[in-house]
């Protein structure tokens, strides 16, 4: 089975996609009921919220329903620092299609918020739920990512975009640093998505080598999965560019490896079995 972990849909008409850059090609609404992106040849895929808003899991809830068998799971929103989040979060759990939650950490201005102890309980609350945490994180936050695998090692976490490596810049060895500590911890695992937005117009095979030998070197294929985050890649070259650019950084990969990368991996750590 092939999965695609990492998708997006929204409709600005809800006012909470504040992020999506004016008249770019993004700026649009994007839904299931559009043509496939490119040459997807996804089995099933991963929803990923797009808002700190209920609003946005709705959405994406309504959209997996409509679309059965498409969506294998849909990682929402909640606000895990409400005094009421351990009761959302079981809410919200008790919903076949939900298998994750992503805080938007990267907005939030407090480096260290996700430590903090009005977000325990809900992380607590997610453990024992079996939600998967997904993480949006730049490298401001990569000593707080220790912590908090530390903190928690019964929760599943999944490191969004390979962390966000700074690939513009090319210096890439604290960013290094930072993914070989992470990997130490089992429940930590990383998605191969995102990247080539993070490396600029200008990107190439070559740019996203250093990262993606890197990663799959300290976490292992069985913790590795690939993630298309489209729309998001249509402004760096498009679905097709990635995929293509995916599968030449992969192709000493092959058998059980490749298939974890390419579904198994997503499957294992999202829990998809039965959906």
């Amino acid at each position: 089975m092939k999965i695609d972990a990492h998708r997006h849909v929204w409709h600005r008409a809800s006012g909470i996609y504040g992020w999506l850059p004016p008249h770019s090609m993004i700026d649009r609404d994007f839904d299931l009921d559009m043509p496939r992106p490119g040459r997807d040849a996804a089995d099933g895929i991963i929803l990923v919220q797009a808002a700190a808003s209920e609003i946005d899991t709705g959405f994406m809830l309504d959209q997996a329903r409509a679309h059965p068998g498409l969506v294998r799971g849909v990682v929402g929103w909640a606000p895990l620092d409400d005094v009421h989040a351990p009761a959302t979060v079981a809410r919200l759990a008790a919903m076949p299609l939900i298998v994750g939650l992503r805080p938007m950490l990267q907005d939030i201005g407090d480096t260290d918020w996700i430590l903090g102890d009005a977000v325990q309980p809900a992380l607590y609350a997610m453990t024992e739920a079996g939600l998967v945490l997904d993480l949006l994180v730049t490298a401001r936050h990569m000593n707080a990512m220790r912590v908090l695998a530390e903190r928690h090692p019964g929760l599943t976490m999944v490191l969004d975009h390979a962390g966000k490596p700074p690939l513009r810049n090319g210096d890439l060895a604290q960013w290094k640093d930072h993914i070989l500590d992470l990997s130490d911890h089992p429940a930590m695992n990383c998605k191969l998505s995102g990247l080539v937005t993070e490396a600029g117009d200008d990107w190439s095979v070559e740019t996203l080598r250093p990262v993606i030998d890197h990663v799959l070197a300290c976490f292992g294929p069985r913790r590795v999965m690939w993630g298309s985050d489209w729309p998001v890649v249509e402004m760096a070259g498009g679905y097709d560019a990635w995929r293509d650019a995916s599968d030449a950084l992969l192709a000493s990969v092959g058998g059980e490896a490749r298939a974890a990368i390419e579904g198994g991996t997503a499957a294992r750590a999202y829990r998809l079995a039965g959906r």
